[in-house]
């Protein structure tokens, strides 16, 4: 019985943290050295809607193998962000649910509630995907954001800059971007060689929508990428894993006290 368990503890330990140990937690040096904007980052002049997130539709490019052929096809595909009012951003996220749903942005308003649970959605949404800091400069808004890298299979960190124009409370327009960096080597020791082309597919594929179509087609000519704003009711919670990195801060004592506050 003692052994039942002390079982059913260890399996419920590793999975509440079981996000977590899937990251490579330091930061490299040359990541943190290309950030410019630091945490928080108060949106005093309220230029930009906060109680909801912003969204982008647009085609991308599915593929699948048919009688031995690869083809493709072109599906709906969103990016979707979320601006938080202490300058935190999450940008580009994978909702629990297709992207050519019926009532898109009605089930993601489910899911914001699923994801304010504290639960395995929380963790998920909490710990991947990219995290950053944003700043508003006149009518120009400027994102800083991360992917961190896993300790198996992606073993790849990412950083990036995006600026977008505010064209009014609703409407962001991007007009620009460079990655800050992206290290196409940087692997855990335990990828070999043909784990790291499996990375480097899999890096295409979870990369930005609007990269994978940037083909010359019809449904990318001329093609602005312009994020709509869209309400909710609720949002998810935004203590990713960044809050708790001392260098993201602006004041070592704020860092100091959040820690505190997280640990209590």
């Amino acid at each position: 019985m003692v052994k039942k368990i002390l079982i059913i503890l260890i399996i419920f330990t590793l999975t509440s943290c079981a996000y977590d140990f899937m990251f490579i937690k330091k930061v490299p040096k040359y990541i943190i050295e290309g950030i410019t904007i630091c945490y928080p980052q108060e949106n005093k002049e309220k230029k930009i809607n906060l109680n909801g997130f912003y969204s982008l539709k647009s085609k991308t490019k599915l593929f699948y193998s048919s009688q031995s052929k690869l083809k493709f096809r072109y599906v709906d595909s969103y990016l979707d962000v979320i601006f938080y009012k202490d300058g935190i951003v999450k940008y580009n996220f994978f909702p629990n649910f297709s992207p050519e749903t019926e009532n898109y942005f009605d089930k993601m308003e489910e899911y914001f509630k699923l994801v304010s649970e504290k639960g395995e959605e929380q963790q998920f949404f909490l710990s991947g995907g990219y995290w950053g800091i944003y700043k508003i400069q006149s009518d120009t808004l400027k994102i800083q954001c991360f992917s961190r890298a896993t300790k198996k299979l992606v073993g790849v960190w990412e950083a990036k800059e995006i600026l977008y124009k505010i064209v009014d409370e609703n409407t962001l327009i991007r007009i620009g971007g460079k990655p800050i960096i992206r290290e196409k080597e940087h692997h855990s020791k335990c990828v070999c060689p043909k784990i790291k082309k499996i990375s480097d597919t899999l890096n295409y594929f979870l990369m930005d929508s609007r990269k994978r179509t940037r083909t010359p087609n019809i449904l990318t000519k001329n093609r602005i990428d312009t994020l709509k704003f869209i309400p909710t009711t609720v949002l998810p919670p935004s203590n990713c894993w960044l809050k708790k990195e001392k260098w993201f801060w602006c004041n070592e004592e704020d860092w100091v006290n959040y820690i505190s506050t997280e640990n209590q």
